[in-house]
């Protein structure tokens, strides 16, 4: 049973079995990573292939944000020393001793949805190990106009060539590792530093870009809330870079957006997050909500992190009424989560405020 128990705002204490286990801030748990193993069935037959119960989060799932409670599992996988774990029944906490053995043993199913199993099946997640998860600190310093990039790890040092500034970059592994210390070269303007053609303020997709800023393309706008309006679709957008700016927010959202936002049927959200600056140009998929699924429909784009914004490729939606949705609200605000009109639902509930007329309406690609 798990108990939680608030000794400050960024403090939780986890009890399991009537044990106390050591306190973990937030900030710790955060860096707890993992990675998605796939949708696997369980067939309620003992030994389950996850056969622990951890923790019933069903009542702090949030549609959302479904990543917290996924993160909330890792933690309690981690703190027992398990390395794979599952949810299923849209939010139980599932795993054990041997579960990166077990977890496949009834075969895999399509029938997990945003991210949850239900009750016959698990969503599967493994525990990256140590070695794998970094982090990353930044010491300033001069040595006669020449930049150093240094990076260490359990077993080596590697130095590159000066880029385009006097820094020092100290990339170190999470486990304890002595910095070696810096080394001081006297040789002057041994190197003359370049600039790199990768960096955001160089890239052409940063310069030279289309806009996206419609009122209606806000993930806050319910189209049916308007008198005379009518959904309409991206069918017919061309490819290209694409920015989004004014009311329709300052970006793409990227968790599950309901069905009938942003002046559409089914709107589009970035799934896999955002990259970050030094990630370049990365290959991202839009999903767009439709019925009892987040993604029913499916396009492949191109992101890049140009440092104060965003950009996108876009290509035209797969069929009609599909559309791009930003993360501004209907009064013209940019905000980083959907503020639906209602109490939030499990999105495979989404539809059931939809009319007769809605739910018989067919998707062409005119």
């Amino acid at each position: 049973m798990l108990e939680n128990t608030k000794k400050r705002e960024d403090d939780v204490t986890e009890t399991f079995d009537g044990k106390n286990v050591n306190t973990l801030r937030k900030a710790d748990q955060s860096q707890i990573s993992y990675g998605k193993v796939g949708c696997y069935k369980d067939n309620q037959v003992n030994p389950q292939p996850l056969p622990e119960l951890l923790a019933d989060l069903t009542k702090e799932i949030d549609w959302y944000d479904l990543d917290r409670v996924i993160q909330k599992c890792a933690t309690l996988a981690k703190v027992k020393d398990y390395t794979v774990f599952g949810m299923q029944s849209l939010g139980h906490c599932r795993s054990g001793k041997n579960a990166e053995n077990t977890y496949n043993k009834d075969g895999k199913s399509s029938g997990c949805r945003s991210g949850v199993g239900g009750r016959g099946e698990n969503m599967v997640f493994m525990l990256n190990s140590v070695s794998e998860t970094a982090t990353t600190s930044s010491v300033e310093s001069s040595y006669n106009n020449l930049a150093l990039r240094i990076y260490a790890s359990d077993s080596k040092t590697n130095i590159s060539p000066p880029t385009t500034k006097t820094t020092v970059n100290l990339a170190v592994s999470s486990s304890s590792f002595p910095i070696p210390p810096v080394p001081v070269l006297t040789t002057p303007n041994a190197l003359t530093p370049t600039n790199d053609p990768s960096a955001p303020s160089l890239a052409k997709e940063c310069k030279v870009y289309k806009t996206l800023n419609e009122r209606d393309r806000s993930q806050g706008y319910l189209y049916k809330s308007y008198q005379g309006a009518r959904p309409t679709c991206d069918r017919w957008l061309t490819r290209d870079w694409y920015r989004f700016t004014g009311l329709a927010g300052n970006r793409m959202p990227d968790k599950c957006v309901p069905v009938q936002r942003c002046g559409t049927l089914a709107p589009g959200w970035l799934q896999g997050g955002h990259p970050s600056v030094h990630a370049g140009v990365v290959s991202r998929m839009v999903c767009f909500s439709w019925g009892r699924d987040c993604c029913t429909w499916r396009s492949r784009i191109s992101v890049r992190n140009c440092g104060d914004f965003y950009v996108y490729k876009l290509q035209n939606a797969p069929v009609c009424k599909l559309r791009y949705c930003g993360v501004g609200n209907s009064e013209g605000t940019t905000t980083a989560k959907p503020t639906p009109t209602t109490s939030r639902t499990n999105p495979a509930a989404m539809d059931s405020t939809m009319n007769e007329e809605d739910q018989t309406l067919n998707f062409t690609s005119e």
